[in-house]
């Protein structure tokens, strides 16, 4: 094109002290009767260019108007010749890298091959793209409407639009022009067009304003989302939202929060990470996702529970193997109930403490079909039942964790099976997360007035249990000490020592439900806190 020409020619001459018409004609592949042209026009754009006839004449520009040579470094040249490059990525030629290698200095360090930076603006759709970056660039220079099909969320039209501006933005091509259907300024995204074609019909440039392309403008935000996304898609959050998009919270996961501006582009966003990411908030954010879920659900066979599982999502802490292993668990929330004695009578404490818990656990769990709406609310399997476990008597200086509502702490002990009688015990299910304290009273008070039962002895308690050697025993409980002993071994190999203490106990968790499993079938989880071994630690290093 003739501009390109005409900036290539002034580049020379601001670089060069003087060139010749034939020279020029080489450069460019023309004519040199095309070159005076072209010089006679920079003339009448107030280009001070002179001519001399003769050996030694030639073409220059006026002394005091050239640009110093230095001031454009090889470094310099390099980046323009990456910036031109890449506008060759969606032109489908090579006009304008082979534009810029015809006015390099001819510096040494001006080489392609030494070139640092390759840049690509044709995205994933270059087969389509550039046919229609091309229709646009011409009917800019023409003035010429373009007319095409576009796709958008509210549905197909067809458009005519005075082209102004090719705009590349959040890394997509755009054009900006006068939209004769909606009688205003738009800008259009290219993948969405097709069928794009120069019309023949002329139109008077307007004095257009330029987009407004800044952040605050197209993306507004609005919408305040809170996600909890598995650690194992930090790579995602890191690569579309920096490193310190996020928090880690106490079981591991990651705390999104960002101001979003756009709900469907959201939600197609979220249900890209599947069960990897649970919406806190905002609530319609959840509904929308749960709706989504379902109708995909119908079209693969049919709607199946979509409930987070505590077990399944965290296999770690739920669903050991059956050889010893080390783990650090976080700490967690649970409903808990205090007692004591054997927990297989009928009547007695234990049982007694099952009840209370279930009946704490499903009212927050149906809370979402009550007035009390708990915030961060997603549905949810109930975790399994857990104890922890510990012989001997009551100490008053006790440290214990606890919020009994009764006041009352309990020492910690070994552990003789054949003892049951002696037991002491905290029965727990766990909390999901968003469940606070005072979401917690509420239940109390919920179920109490709704069973006319009391449940003052059902506490809130919070433990951090640490670095525990843990196993799935499988059989009966009596069976356990063989897999305790197992474990036992397991940790001093390693360098452990058993840490049971006032405030760390043993620690069971009940897969299998016993009224409906054969004893040798049952599944249990056993956990015992290990800490790190002091002849371990003091061992002399051998050498």
């Amino acid at each position: 094109m003739k501009i390109d020409r005409l900036i290539g020619i002034l580049s020379i001459l601001l670089q060069e002290e003087k060139t010749t018409a034939p020279e020029l004609a080489e450069k460019f592949e023309v004519s040199r009767r095309t070159i005076n042209r072209d010089i006679e026009d920079l003339c009448k754009a107030g280009i001070p260019i002179r001519t001399a006839q003769g050996t030694g004449g030639g073409i220059s520009i006026m002394d005091g108007y050239r640009m110093d040579r230095t001031i454009l470094t090889s470094k310099d040249m390099q980046m323009i010749l990456a910036g031109l490059r890449s506008l060759d990525s969606v032109s489908g030629k090579r006009y304008y890298g082979q534009l810029m290698e015809k006015i390099q200095t001819g510096s040494s360090e001006f080489i392609s091959g030494r070139d640092s930076m390759l840049i690509d603006l044709s995205s994933w759709y270059k087969g389509s793209l550039t046919p229609k970056i091309e229709v646009i660039q011409n009917a800019i220079e023409s003035r010429h409407i373009i007319q095409f099909k576009y796709y958008a969320p509210s549905g197909d039209s067809n458009r005519r639009v005075e082209p102004y501006y090719l705009v590349f933005q959040w890394s997509s091509w755009y054009v900006w022009g006068w939209c004769l259907e909606r009688e205003d300024y738009r800008l259009f995204k290219l993948n969405r067009m097709d069928c794009v074609t120069e019309a023949e019909q002329f139109f008077t440039c307007r004095n257009v304003p330029m987009p407004d392309l800044s952040n605050e403008k197209i993306l507004s935000g609005g919408i305040k989302v809170k996600v909890l996304f598995a650690p194992d898609v930090k790579w995602r959050l890191v690569e579309e939202f920096g490193p310190h998009c996020f928090t880690r919270t106490d079981d591991g996961r990651l705390l999104f929060s960002a101001d979003y501006t756009d709900m469907e582009n959201l939600v197609t966003w979220l249900m890209t990470f599947g069960a990897k990411a649970q919406v806190l908030e905002p609530k319609e954010v959840r509904d929308i996702i749960c709706r989504n879920a379902e109708e995909t659900l119908k079209t693969y066979g049919g709607v199946r529970s979509m409930a987070f599982d505590y077990k399944k999502e965290y296999k770690e802490f739920y669903m050991p193997k059956g050889t010893p292993s080390i783990v650090r668990v976080p700490k967690m929330n649970y409903i808990a109930v205090r007692g004591s004695g054997n927990p297989n009578d009928a009547d007695g404490e234990y049982k007694q403490a099952i009840g209370l818990l279930y009946g704490i656990a499903f009212t927050i769990k149906m809370s979402k079909k009550e007035d009390h709406q708990i915030g961060g609310y997603f549905d949810y399997v109930v975790p399994p039942l857990e104890g922890f476990w510990w012989q001997g008597e009551r100490r008053p200086g006790d440290t214990m964790l606890r919020t009994d509502r009764a006041g009352r702490r309990d020492g910690v002990s070994g552990i003789d099976y054949a003892r049951k009688e002696d037991f002491k015990w905290i029965s727990v299910i766990r909390l999901p997360d968003f469940v606070s304290r005072e979401d917690f009273d509420w239940a109390v008070r919920k179920a109490t007035e709704k069973k006319n039962q009391d449940f003052s002895k059902v506490e809130f308690f919070s433990y951090d249990e640490g670095l525990c050697v843990q196993c799935m025993h499988i059989g009966s409980y009596d069976d356990e000490p063989a897999t305790v002993d197992a474990m036992h071994r397991f940790m001093e190999e390693q360098g452990y020592a058993l840490d049971i203490t006032d405030q760390r106990m043993h620690h069971e968790i009940y897969l299998s439900d016993v009224r409906k499993v054969v004893p040798e079938k049952l599944r249990t989880v056993i956990r015992h806190p290990i800490k790190l071994s002091l002849i371990h630690i003091s061992e002399p290093t051998r050498h």
